[in-house]
């Protein structure tokens, strides 16, 4: 049996979000690329996209960052300790991503935090 497999047992999403970081430390990368394919495609009803955004950073997935940045601007407005947690970087991105929506769909959002 080949320990580096991930078998066909599927996990939630905060099942991954608790498993990624640890594939992530240890070098797992068959698991961290599972999980990380796996979070990109959950529908976003199933997370906290903050906790995505924090999770992509602190495991340097670009493509699990970029997913998370869409999400959260399509949510609702960041609390300003959500803001304080993702960065201001980040929170520009995501800033920057809700005025693209907005200007797609004709909406005025507020871009900010409350």
């Amino acid at each position: 049996m080949d320990r580096n497999k991930v078998t066909a047992r599927q996990f939630t999403p905060d099942q991954w979000m608790e498993i990624l970081p640890i594939a992530h430390e240890y070098g797992m990368k068959s698991i961290e690329a599972k999980g990380v394919a796996e979070l990109f495609f959950e529908p976003e009803s199933n997370f906290d996209p903050v906790e995505l955004l924090l999770l992509a950073k602190a495991i340097g997935s670009y493509d699990l960052y970029t997913r998370a940045l869409q999400l959260t601007a399509k949510g609702q407005l960041l609390s300003y300790q959500a803001a304080r947690m993702i960065g201001f970087e980040a929170f520009y991105k995501v800033t920057k991503e809700r005025e693209k929506i907005a200007q797609k769909t004709g909406r005025r959002r507020r871009a900010g935090c409350y």
